[in-house]
């Protein structure tokens, strides 16, 4: 069975989209990851400019968006269960920087 190993990268600002925008885009690119993208917070709020357009724009596929004001009980039980589960992945998150000041190259979820 060939299945791509999915990360889950979660975005609530644009000057926190701006630090991951690289990594999403070598997730994207890589043939066995699969880019997940939960959108939150300030991109979904008019007052901010409803930037995650900027995100579609720059041609990421949004996985879900979650509306921090719980405007619908469906929302509030979204967010609960994305968290809930959160610390069932902490030893499949990749720790970039180990790799920040160094020539190896992340070939693979193998080389984590």
């Amino acid at each position: 069975m060939n299945t791509k190993r999915k990360i889950c990268v979660v975005t609530g600002t644009r000057a926190e989209y701006g630090l991951l925008q690289p990594i999403m885009q070598a997730i994207k690119e890589d043939q066995v990851l699969e880019l997940q993208l939960v959108v939150t917070g300030m991109h979904l709020s008019p007052e901010f400019g409803l930037t995650y357009k900027t995100i579609e724009d720059d041609d990421f596929e949004i996985s879900e968006k979650i509306n921090e004001n719980f405007r619908t009980e469906k929302e509030k039980i979204k967010q609960k269960r994305i968290f809930r589960e959160l610390p069932m992945y902490k030893n499949d998150i990749i720790k970039t920087d180990k790799y920040i000041d160094s020539e190896e190259e992340i070939t693979g979820p193998e080389d984590v």
